[in-house]
């Protein structure tokens, strides 16, 4: 698999954080503050559909997202809604 770049995005839709996907599709963001955003992958223009995450007290990770490059373009999706 080719390496994604991931942004974040806040819920004002400013990029908080960056990262790249490795072989596997995984990528990581650290340090981030409690609340809403939007995962975003991007590769060379391609569309990309994000996934809205919140990240709460009771709920400070998510680490169940992936990403899906196909012909039709770039999907970030949660692997729990497969």
């Amino acid at each position: 698999m080719i390496e994604i770049l991931v942004i974040l995005f806040d819920n004002t839709n400013e990029a908080v954080a960056y990262s790249f996907s490795d072989n596997n599709g995984d990528f990581a963001f650290k340090n981030i503050a409690l609340g809403s955003y939007h995962v975003y992958a991007d590769y060379f223009g391609i569309v990309c559909k994000n996934l809205n995450v919140t990240l709460t007290e009771s709920n400070k990770n998510v680490s169940n997202v992936r990403i899906i490059v196909n012909r039709d373009g770039i999907n970030v999706s949660d692997r729990k809604s497969d």
